[in-house]
């Protein structure tokens, strides 16, 4: 008896522990666990444990993974290279600073047709015709560009042309202009010294030009709205100086068609053919002041060789040639280049750019440097270290397609 109630005794105190113990693991509110997940046999029971392959849900499709050419996320860009054809159209203007301080004669007060041997001039002269009162004009002349773009890398044809155009000032005093010109060749005598107490001095200037240029440009993501330009450049540029003098054609004409003598008139001229070929750097820059306008400005700067020829000719008015001569040569030449710009977008793809270049060319044979009043030698180049300015408007209309 004693035995049995012992073992009793034992047993509710292990019962009473274990319910304790299950009591301490039980959520609050007095709600059990819940069972281990069954899922399905293939017979229909339900089976513990986790989804073998061939029971688990089918997973996302591949359509939503990455590509593998997708770049990762230490990748420099994160879309694939934009590519891209430009092109722009405009007008460019150039301005050629003004000539050297150059006399081209002299105020006779006589007003006598009388003549006077070079070096001998008569009293009382007056200040002459200087080639600085030749006012140049502003020449226009359509420019282009078509380029390609890849990324932040560009390959651009670029240029303009100024077709010929003539800058000139006509000196009238009947009979009280004296020329510099000496040494003139048989048939330019006039009637007492062609240049000599004439009529009229006219001077002329006639510029033609030509600018083609092949440019790589780069820019870096990092360094906003600036680009380095690399490239290579060919400018043409001619320039005619021409002087012509007419003796007596302001006072004398003939009785049957009222026309001056042709044979008292001359025309003196140089011409000067400047090719540079030149290697070129360059940078452009523009910052965003708004959604539709930025400002910049860009430079360019060139070195390389001149191929110069130069042309003088004498005529006489009725066709007789006095004098002509060519001279050829090469030698460094460089070209510098600076300009300042508005560009206004006028839509996603285009935009109008207006700007004012200066352009300046040194080491250049300019037409009045070659100026020789000496009609012996009418070949002698004179000076082939000039330099000349050029500045001007720019309007463009600039396309990506």
């Amino acid at each position: 008896m004693t035995k049995w109630w012992m073992g009793a005794a034992v047993a509710a105190l292990f019962l009473g522990q274990a319910t304790t113990t299950r009591a301490q693991y039980a959520p609050q509110g007095g709600a059990m666990p819940e069972p281990t997940p069954l899922c399905p046999s293939g017979a229909g029971a339900m089976t513990p444990g986790p989804l073998n392959s061939q029971m688990a849900p089918p997973g996302p499709a591949d359509c939503l993974g990455l590509p593998a050419s997708v770049p990762g996320a230490f990748d420099d860009r994160c879309e694939a290279p934009e590519r891209a054809w430009y092109a722009a159209a405009g007008v460019q203007a150039l301005q050629r600073q003004k000539l050297g301080n150059h006399f081209l004669g002299i105020i006779d007060p006589s007003n006598l047709d009388t003549g006077f041997p070079f070096g001998i001039l008569p009293r009382n002269v007056q200040p002459g015709f200087n080639l600085s009162e030749l006012k140049n004009n502003m020449m226009f002349g359509p420019s282009a560009t078509v380029g390609y773009m890849c990324d932040n890398h560009s390959i651009e044809v670029t240029g303009f042309y100024i077709p010929e155009n003539e800058s000139s000032v006509d000196f009238k005093s009947p009979g009280k202009i004296d020329a510099f010109f000496f040494n003139p060749p048989v048939g330019f005598e006039g009637n007492n010294g062609l240049w000599a107490q004439a009529d009229r001095l006219r001077a002329s200037l006639r510029t033609t030009m030509a600018n083609g240029e092949v440019n790589y440009r780069y820019w870096d993501k990092a360094v906003t709205g600036a680009e380095l330009i690399l490239g290579a450049r060919y400018l043409f540029l001619r320039e005619r100086l021409a002087i012509f003098t007419d003796d007596e054609g302001l006072t004398v004409h003939d009785f049957v068609f009222n026309l001056p003598d042709p044979t008292r008139q001359a025309n003196y001229q140089t011409e000067v053919n400047n090719n540079l070929v030149l290697g070129q750097i360059g940078f452009e820059w523009q910052h965003p002041l708004c959604c539709w306008l930025s400002l910049g400005m860009n430079g360019k700067a060139g070195w390389g060789v001149n191929i110069f020829n130069m042309n003088t000719l004498l005529a006489r008015g009725d066709g007789l040639l006095g004098a002509q001569s060519h001279h050829s040569d090469t030698f460094f030449a460089s070209l510098y280049e600076f300009g300042a710009f508005a560009d206004v977008l006028l839509s996603e793809r285009m935009k109008l750019r207006i700007g004012y270049d200066l352009m300046w060319i040194v080491h250049l044979p300019d037409a009045e440097s070659q100026l020789n009043f000496d009609l012996s030698q009418p070949a002698h180049v004179i000076n082939e270290n000039g330099s000349i300015l050029y500045h001007g408007p720019m309007v463009q209309l600039q396309f990506l397609f």
